[in-house]
C-alpha cells in the first residue's frame, strides 16, 4: 500500500514556517563554515526576519518522511539573504520545528 502526501501549497508552507519561527526556541542556526564567510555578513536577526517575513524562492517540497523543505529569501541591509529550511512536527510537543540547513547571501 502506498500513501501519497497531499500537494503542499505555497501558502501552507509559509504558514508552517512562520508558525514555527514565531518562537526562537523552535529553530537553531547552523555553525558557520570554516572562515565563516556568510556569518560575517548575515547575523541571527537577519535570519529571523527572513523566516518571519521572507518570500518563498521556489516551490516547497515534502520528502518521504513528511518533512517540508523550502528556501526563503529577503532583502536586508543591502544584501539578499536566502535561508533553506526543513520543517517537521515534534511528536512529543506537537510543535513545528525548523532545521536551518543553509544560509546564503548575495545575488
Amino acid at each position: 500500500m502506498t500513501i501519497n502526501a497531499f500537494p503542499l501549497s505555497d501558502d501552507m508552507a509559509l504558514r508552517l514556517i512562520r508558525q514555527a519561527a514565531a518562537d526562537s526556541r523552535n529553530y537553531t542556526l547552523p555553525k558557520p563554515p570554516e572562515g565563516g564567510e556568510w556569518f560575517r555578513i548575515v547575523n541571527r536577526r537577519q535570519v529571523e526576519l527572513c523566516l518571519r517575513d521572507g518570500a518563498l524562492a521556489g516551490k516547497p517540497r515534502v520528502d518521504a518522511s513528511g518533512n517540508v523543505h523550502a528556501t526563503l529569501e529577503r532583502f536586508s541591509a543591502g544584501v539578499l539573504i536566502r535561508v533553506s529550511v526543513a520543517v517537521w512536527k515534534n511528536d512529543e510537543t506537537s510543535d513545528w520545528r525548523i532545521a536551518i540547513t543553509q544560509v546564503e547571501n548575495g545575488p
